[in-house]
């Protein structure tokens, strides 16, 4: 599946340590999204095996100013003429051996030509930025998107369903590496009384959480539906939502009866994952989900629509519920049962953190690391 069994990751990456120059947006960095949180842990992990990873953030958006959109599109130009100007002068003053860009975009295809510029070899991750382009935009993004990778010389897909988008697109074969979960960090032992008390959640209370971005590519309507059944047949069921978006004030008018946090810190994520019994995630098209395998590894019982998560790690392990057909009742039924049935929780719960466990940070690290120690050799001396 990946390429590599992570026995032979650790044959090829050379002691030497390799030099990674890693190009996302500014916008990304410090982001709560799922991308530029693993993407941090990623480099940290990188970083404590004793490579060397240095992360360049350059902005998406032009530079404010006045005029229409030709005088937005010249000051786009210019600044990411300016952007790749500096990379040549940093990567010619003290030469990285591989450049990894995170988003396909302007700042990326920049990084990319600058690195061509100086025969670097280049890797980059596939997310799914179509999906966020409006429908009349939708094929020109998945071309640019397709171009983007095809110049690159290796892109990793997050999962085997999204090298075939990739591919579907017209795309290159991509290396599937999967998101990694730091089992460190999410894990049961993080589970705290009086934040369940807070919640209004007793010892042996059920908590069902619902955590992302509140926006509309995130099922929230099904979400609404499926809550208010369950509220209906099991109203001693606390529901904690947790999370930001355009979609909050929605949540918040449907669902008065539940416990709204609002964006948690990432800080205390692993806390407020470990704290709650039942992972509910809504969503219909998630290329990823870091919250399945983080609630995996913090010990939750998971009914969820869709993942790469979900059908590369939980749903081989049998230590999901995928409900089928994919409605509110039927999500709300699939809920009911766990909430009432104690020894499947913990047998979910159970096998889910084991599954999550093979797709720890550090094995995907090492993945990432093989990947650019194979890359670098193309441009080392003899």
């Amino acid at each position: 599946m990946y390429g590599f069994t992570l026995d032979e990751a650790l044959r090829m990456t050379d002691a030497r340590g390799v030099r990674i120059a890693c190009i996302t947006t500014r916008e990304n960095v410090g982001s709560p999204s799922g991308s530029w949180l693993s993407l941090e842990r990623l480099c940290r992990r990188v970083a404590l095996a004793g490579h060397h990873i240095d992360v360049v953030a350059h902005p998406e958006a032009p530079p404010q100013g006045p005029g229409g959109p030709t005088q937005v599109a010249a000051r786009l130009r210019a600044s990411c003429a300016a952007f790749a100007a500096t990379l040549d002068r940093r990567w010619r003053a003290e030469r990285p051996d591989v450049v990894h860009v995170e988003l396909a975009g302007n700042v990326g295809m920049a990084a990319r030509d600058a690195a061509r510029r100086l025969g670097l070899p280049v890797s980059s991750t596939f997310h799914h930025m179509h999906l966020y382009a409006p429908a009349a935009q939708r094929s020109r993004m998945e071309r640019l998107l397709a171009g983007f990778h095809a110049g690159c010389d290796v892109t990793v897909a997050e999962s085997r369903s999204s090298r075939a988008v990739l591919r579907g697109m017209g795309g290159p074969e991509a290396v599937v590496i999967l998101r990694g979960v730091d089992m460190g960090l999410f894990r049961p032992g993080c589970r705290e009384d009086q934040r369940r008390a807070a919640w209004g959640v007793g010892t042996s209370g059920i908590a069902v959480l619902w955590a992302g971005r509140m926006v509309a590519t995130k099922g929230l309507d099904l979400l609404a539906d499926a809550a208010a059944i369950l509220h209906h047949e099991r109203p001693e069921v606390r529901l904690v939502l947790a999370g930001d978006g355009d979609q909050r004030s929605m949540l918040a008018a449907a669902l008065p009866w539940a416990v709204h946090l609002g964006q948690v810190r990432p800080a205390e994520m692993p806390s407020v994952l470990a704290s709650a019994d039942i992972l509910a995630c809504t969503s219909p098209d998630e290329p990823w989900g870091n919250i399945l395998l983080e609630a995996a590894a913090s010990g939750l019982a998971i009914v969820a629509r869709s993942g790469g998560a979900m059908e590369e790690v939980l749903l081989p392990a049998a230590s999901c519920v995928a409900p089928a057909p994919q409605t509110a009742p039927s999500f709300a039924a699939a809920l009911i049962r766990l909430v009432d049935d104690a020894q499947e929780r913990s047998r979910l719960a159970a096998a889910a953190q084991a599954a999550a466990a093979g797709a720890s940070m550090q094995v995907c690290a090492q993945r990432w690391i093989a990947l650019w120690d194979r890359l670098s050799r193309r441009g080392r001396p003899s």
